[in-house]
Formats: structure tokens, sequence, C-alpha cells
């Protein structure tokens, strides 16, 4: 289990990250919006000899870094790099000074002196390494619909690892839910990721999205950190599950793409209301679709971390500077009734307005297979 450290600024200090001025009178945005997060995480890679920092966009604060004084295990860094991966993503990377490092200070002078110390982690790419993995974020997630969507991609696209990172679960503790992953047979390599931090404004426009660090910045640790040298890395939510396209998985479908990268459409699929309010609806019982033409989802993908994509950075519905790619036949069906509606109600409507999907007997065998 890795539990990141984040690095904040003062409340009241000079290096806050600023507020887009078109936000100043949105009460909700301003309450979201992390001005205190410099770094979430720190860890050390024994194969560059890096040490790396991640945290949110840095763009706004750069002049901190002028008066910034790093060391690790009490010895001082002379230099370090800055860089801007990409909107919400900033990292600092320098040399280690040993090849065991333990500890890492920052420091600044200026008042409210800032004066962190954390616990440097370790990369852990021999873990996941030819490994099929999984990544997500989530949070309070119901622990049977973890074990049915583990489960699922065992079985059918032959899973056997997973990176899930907890933005601060409060319906159970991280025992239950380690608890919970390691009871799922054919998995052979998981880490949880305990990352409690603030997950940033509801996304209603550019600078709102823009302004979302935390999901971005997790996907680059966990692949930087962790899944670097995967076989092939699967980014889907715990309320989506990938379809198989004849008879190969997703995982042996991405290798064979020309660059190690694929784009998978989505489209919603309905459960009907249950009996009592007390029954837990699971993915097993999404088998309808609306009537008539249903709305299409933002893509996910599958990356071969190997191929001509493999280094770039990870986005939740693609990879930078990567055309979407759909000659392929894979498709994720987006499970309305698996949600805690942390960001709006997907309560259930009127079933005449749906029928049976075409896949509905091929989801039923497969959630029957590990029932």
């Amino acid at each position: 289990m890795a539990r990141l450290k984040r690095i904040v600024l003062p409340e009241d200090s000079k290096f806050l990250r600023r507020l887009p001025a078109s936000k100043l009178d949105d009460p909700d945005f301003v309450k979201a919006f992390d001005q205190h997060t410099l770094f979430y995480d720190t860890f050390y890679d024994a194969e560059t000899g890096l040490i790396t920092l991640v945290g949110p966009s840095l763009k706004t604060q750069r002049r901190f870094f002028r008066g910034a004084h790093f060391k690790v295990d009490g010895t001082p860094i002379p230099d370090f790099t800055l860089d801007l991966v990409s909107p919400r993503t900033s990292q600092v990377s320098f040399p280690s000074p040993n090849d065991d490092p333990k500890n890492l200070r920052l420091f600044h002078r200026v008042q409210p002196v800032l004066n962190a110390q954390v616990l440097i982690g370790r990369a852990q790419h021999d873990k996941f390494a030819g490994k099929n993995a999984l990544v997500a974020i989530s949070k309070n997630n119901n622990l049977a619909w973890i074990q049915d969507w583990l489960s699922y991609y065992v079985t059918e696209h032959g899973a056997n690892a997973v990176v899930l990172i907890d933005n601060g679960s409060t319906d159970y503790d991280l025992r239950a839910l380690r608890q919970c992953i390691i009871g799922v047979k054919g998995l052979e390599a998981a880490e949880i990721v305990s990352a409690p931090f603030p997950f940033g404004p509801k996304a209603v426009d550019r600078i709102s999205t823009n302004s979302k660090f935390f999901h971005l910045s997790v996907l680059h640790i966990a692949h930087k950190r962790f899944l670097a040298r995967a076989n092939a890395v699967l980014s889907v939510d715990i309320d989506e599950l990938v379809t198989k396209a004849g008879g190969q998985s997703v995982f042996e479908a991405v290798k064979a793409t020309p660059r190690g990268f694929m784009s998978i459409p989505g489209t919603w699929r309905y459960a009907r209301r249950p009996a009592t309010s007390d029954a837990v609806i699971r993915h097993a019982d999404h088998v309808l679709r609306r009537k008539g033409r249903d709305g299409t989802m933002q893509p996910k993908w599958c990356l071969d971390p190997s191929g001509l994509a493999g280094g770039k950075y990870w986005r939740v519905h693609g990879i930078l500077g990567e055309r979407r790619y759909h000659d392929h036949d894979y498709r994720y069906l987006h499970c309305r009734q698996i949600t805690t509606n942390w960001d709006y109600d997907r309560d259930y409507e009127d079933e005449n307005d749906f029928e049976e999907a075409p896949e509905a007997d091929a989801i039923r065998q497969a959630f029957s297979e590990f029932a």
C-alpha cells in the first residue's frame, strides 16, 4: 500500500496558486480550487537515479522555486529541473545524492516559513513489469462493485494487476479495501494508492476542467512510479466494462495497433429498479439500453507502455499528442447505477424507455463465471 505524502503551502503563503480571475465570484469553484498543494508525491527511481516530485500545475508559482531549498537525508540539492508537464500537472526532479534516499526536506525562508519533510517513496516498475494492468481512481465505491469489476477484467480480458487510487474513502478503511482486492483470484500484482486530497472543481467549462489537477496528476504518478514497464495498461472507472471483441482481450488487441494505443468509445447501460431500497445493484444487472439512440461517452483508453505512444502524458480520455484510434470493435459499457452520485444524480428512469441490450446474455454469462 502506497500512501502519497502531500507537500502544502501555509494558509497565508505569498505563493498560493492564483485563482482564475473569471472565477473569483464563483463560491463553489473557489471552495473546490486547490491553492495550497505543491506536490502529491515524492519517489525515487533506482533505474534512473532520480528523485521526482509530482503535483498540480506550478505555472503561477514558478517564482517560489527561486528561493526554495531541497535537502535529501541532510544533503543540499544544488540544482533541480522544474517541468510544466501539462496545464494540470508539474514535476520537479533531480539526481539523488545516494542510492537509498529516505527523507526529503523542502525549505523556503519567506514568511510564513515552509519547512516540509516527507518520506521518499519508491518506484515499483519491477512489480508490474510485463503485467496486464488496470488503473482507476475510486472513492467510497461499494466493495462488491470493486470486486466484480476486477473479477470481470481478470476473467474476460486476462488482467492480472491493478493500481487503484483511493481518493479518501470514508465508508471503509484501506484494510477492508485491500482484503477486497486480494480476494480476486488471478491478480498477481496490486497497489492501493492512498491519496485523500482535494479532487477539484466540477468540470463545467475549460477553466474548471484545467483546474482539476488531482485526476491527471495521480495518473501521471501511476505511470511514472508503477506502470512504466507493464505489458499493457487499461484506464477505466469502476462503473465501466470493456466488451470483448472476438477471441482477443483488449490487452492483446492494443499490442497489435500501430502505435500501441487505442481509444475505446462507450455508451450507457442501465439496470432495472430493485424490488427493495436496500438491494445492491451490480454490474451484471446492467443489461438494458435506451430505446432509439442513446448518448455516447467520451472514450477511455488502453496503452502499450513500450509502444510509440508509451512515454506520453496520460489523460482521462486519451494520451497527450495522440490522435484517437478507433479501428477496432471494442466498446465500454457505462453502468448507470454503479455510482455514489458524487458528481450528479443518476437515479432510475422509466423502464418503458428501455429494451434489452444486444450484449445482455454475454454480460450475464461473464459475471456468472465468478458469482
